[in-house]
């Protein structure tokens, strides 16, 4: 028949199928291609779609290696025989792709296949995201993660009492909580089925993956359902199955990036794919149909189910988050280990990394997570954050998010270069400005942002002196340490920064002028005085430079036209006013508010 219909011709080697009969051919002229003739039940459109699949594949990623349709010697994809009971069959050819099968190369189970695998079959399911075929939903088979609860009656069968219990436990979730997620995943055309019976590596270097085989169970399906297929061939010699999940994972996102919701499923669908695997198989040996069954030695999939549901869910999202640079919600050690949810064991780790702590309170908080103006800590408390000085238009806005990851997508480097987004955000800016502000310099940070406006200032006013509000925090780099008197202030008079002065809070609340009628007159006086201190030290202020908010002073509420009567003493001096609104600007303050300088 194949002669006839393909003018092949060669020695036949049968290989192991559950559903069709499958050969090898070493054709006379040198071709090697593979035979397969479909399950008479097997319907047309299954196998229809399965060759437009690999159509599409070779149109979308022409070196992804998966095999190539060979047409018949009548141009057709494939072509229809008989059995000798009349039955009708579809018979079609493939390309063979050499290499050794994975599962049988213990030299494959290493941390570096994985990963290559991974992004092997991330891909292919890439390759397949635009794929539509009306019969992708009409692949019925027993591996299908989506009908995982059709095996429930077969638990009986399953002789071990705690493997069985087990089972159950992992079914009974997936009907309340993993199958009803994966809905909400991206859905698309998948292998399913890329383990490591139907992965082939090159003999010469077995972390390098060269094919993937065996479409006969693709469907449509979560994208998930391909990792968790292409992560379930556990070496015997393996005992930290969330590791080789990390890997496969990790080598899929970066072919084929996964979202959130995707991550946090992998392992429950892992579960749930090992759960059905030892069904199916421990059902077959019940009934003995052990015969018909492709899968050579099974006894992984039990071990590897039993372990990776002792290791437990939050130790393997935590790894699986952090193999994939997504944000890690509680504490990891170096190893990527979790750490237990003792805050004191976070804390230790911050410390011996980050130095100690500086912050306001009693109890730092854990935070993990924000949305809008709600911050959340890893308890799941939900603080209000009326505080932070990070985000201008509430945490995580999607479209603040989405044009950082647009532009580090394309471009992140610095102004030095040619570049129309900064030149089209700098004119977007200064439009919105006072005539007289027309020209932009883009910085890092506040401190960057203070430092440069001091030099400038030193630069036009030719003086070398600052002067501050007591207790002023303005910044980490040399210039602005010294502007920054919280620093400096309990230390000895001789180890005061020379050329800088502070000024007195204008503190309404506890001050010495706080029930003065002219208050603000009284503290403004204060400029003066520190002036003149400058000057018997040999300096002349460059600028004056004020957190509008006071916010290290105290979150101050100064008095009406304080700023005011101090940028004029300043002035007259020769130096400039610079506003530090790192922490009051974009409209923070509100409109009309006594707090804001004229």
């Amino acid at each position: 028949m194949v002669a006839r219909h393909y003018g092949i011709e060669g020695s036949y080697k049968q290989l192991a199928s559950e559903r069709d009969l499958s050969w090898r051919v070493e054709g006379a002229d040198g071709r090697n291609v593979v035979v397969k003739i479909s399950n008479a039940s097997e319907p047309a459109g299954v196998v229809d779609m399965q060759v437009k699949a690999l159509h599409h594949i070779f149109e979308r990623d022409p070196a992804l290696p998966v095999p190539r349709v060979i047409p018949s010697s009548a141009g057709a994809a494939y072509e229809w025989i008989e059995d000798g009971r009349g039955a009708r069959h579809m018979i079609r050819v493939l390309t063979f792709l050499s290499g050794e099968v994975m599962e049988r190369v213990e030299e494959a189970f290493s941390a570096e296949t994985r990963y290559n695998i991974g992004a092997m079959v991330g891909r292919l399911a890439h390759a397949l995201r635009d794929f539509f075929h009306p019969y992708a939903c009409s692949n019925v088979h027993l591996w299908d993660i989506s009908r995982a609860l059709a095996l429930r009656p077969q638990l009986e069968k399953t002789s071990d009492a705690k493997l069985r219990q087990l089972c159950a436990e992992i079914f009974d979730r997936a009907e309340r909580f993993t199958l009803p997620q994966l809905l909400k995943t991206r859905r698309q055309l998948v292998h399913q089925d890329s383990h490591g019976g139907n992965i082939l590596v090159d003999p010469r270097n077995s972390a390098l993956p060269v094919g993937i085989i065996d479409f006969g169970d693709m469907g449509h399906n979560s994208i998930v359902a391909d990792i968790v297929a292409a992560s379930e061939t556990l070496s015997k010699h393996d005992d930290d199955p969330i590791a080789y999940l990390c890997g496969v994972t990790s080598g899929f996102d970066s072919t084929y990036p996964l979202e959130e919701n995707e991550i946090d499923l992998i392992f429950d669908a892992m579960l749930l794919r090992l759960a059905m695997a030892t069904v199916i198989l421990e059902a077959r040996e019940a009934t003995d149909e052990s015969g018909i069954r492709h899968i050579q030695d099974a006894s992984h999939y039990p071990r590897m189910m039993t372990l990776l549901s002792g290791q437990g869910r939050a130790q393997a999202v935590r790894r699986l988050r952090q193999a994939c640079r997504f944000p890690v919600y509680g504490a990891m050690g170096n190893n990527g280990e979790r750490l237990a949810d003792d805050y004191d064991l976070l804390r230790h780790e911050r410390e011996a990394h980050l130095g100690p702590i500086w912050h306001f309170y009693k109890k730092p908080l854990h935070i993990v997570r924000a949305d809008g103006a709600w911050m959340y800590a890893a308890d799941g408390t939900a603080y209000l954050d009326v505080y932070n000085n990070v985000p201008q238009i509430g945490h995580c806005h999607p479209h603040v998010a989405k044009a950082i990851y647009r532009q580090a997508s394309a471009l992140n480097t610095n102004t030095r270069y040619m570049c129309d987004v900064t030149v089209e955000y700098a004119a977007r800016l200064t439009a919105d400005l006072p005539d007289h502000l027309d020209t932009c310099i883009f910085v890092n940070s506040g401190s960057e942002a203070n430092d440069l406006a001091m030099q400038i200032a030193m630069s036009l006013s030719k003086h070398g002196g600052g002067l501050i509000i007591d207790q002023a925090y303005h910044g980490c780099t040399e210039l602005t340490t010294a502007l920054s008197n919280e620093s400096w202030r309990h230390l000895p008079a001789e180890e005061h920064p020379k050329r800088i002065e502070a000024l007195m809070a204008p503190d309404m609340y506890r001050g010495p002028y706080a029930s003065d009628p002219q208050a603000a007159e009284s503290y403004a006086a204060d400029a003066d005085r520190a002036i003149a201190a400058l000057s018997e030290r040999g300096h002349r202020p460059a600028a004056f430079m004020v957190d509008t908010a006071l916010c290290s002073s105290g979150v101050l509420q100064a008095p009406e036209n304080y700023f005011n009567l101090v940028a004029e003493k300043v002035r007259s001096a020769g130096g400039f006013v610079i506003a530090d609104e790192v922490q009051a600007g974009c409209g923070r303050m509100g409109t009309g508010g006594s707090g804001q300088m004229g």
